[in-house]
């Protein structure tokens, strides 16, 4: 199935589910077929695994769930029917991101929107205190700041005291 669900072979799926197959297996690194599905943009089998249990809030090995999969490569197409499934928008991966936060950081505004108006909190601040506009930041993200100040996000530094201006005058420095 996790072969299948890579490489968006939905019918596979479809007969592997039919015969008793399991959507939330999980190999070694932790990854379900949902997951594979959603880091491979594969829309079909996201929605045949979820019709046939499979869970979006299970997390691999490294702590991301499917909404993370979805936020970090911008599949928001995707991402909007995942999101009427789970509402554990804030969950930390073991990086300490939000899915939120993996959206910012890649500059894919239209997940990020999608993850906000289902009720990410745009503030979230992890154990570090780094918030999506940290995130945002600390790549150059300027759609994705844009869209974080029109939401009114938080400016305020992480817990080492940087702030997200900090944060793009590093990298308008290494530019």
């Amino acid at each position: 199935m996790h072969i299948a669900a890579n490489c968006g072979h939905w019918e596979c799926i479809n007969v592997l589910l039919a015969h008793g197959g399991d959507p939330n297996i999980q190999d070694i690194s932790g990854s379900t077929a949902l997951h594979l599905a959603a880091k491979n943009g594969q829309k079909r089998c996201v929605e045949k695994l979820l019709e046939h249990g499979g869970d979006p809030n299970l997390p691999g090995n490294d702590g991301a769930t499917t909404i993370h999969w979805l936020a970090t490569n911008g599949r928001h197409e995707i991402l909007k029917s995942v999101l009427t499934r789970t509402h554990q928008l804030n969950v930390l991966d073991y990086h300490g991101h939000t899915p939120l936060h993996a959206a910012a950081r890649n500059g894919h505004v239209k997940a990020m929107e999608c993850l906000i108006n289902d009720g990410a909190d745009l503030n979230f601040a992890n154990q570090q205190g780094v918030t999506p506009m940290h995130a945002a930041c600390s790549t150059g993200q300027r759609d994705a700041i844009a869209l974080l100040i029109e939401k009114h996000a938080s400016t305020l530094p992480d817990s080492s005291g940087v702030t997200p201006l900090d944060l793009c005058m590093q990298v308008v420095i290494y530019i």
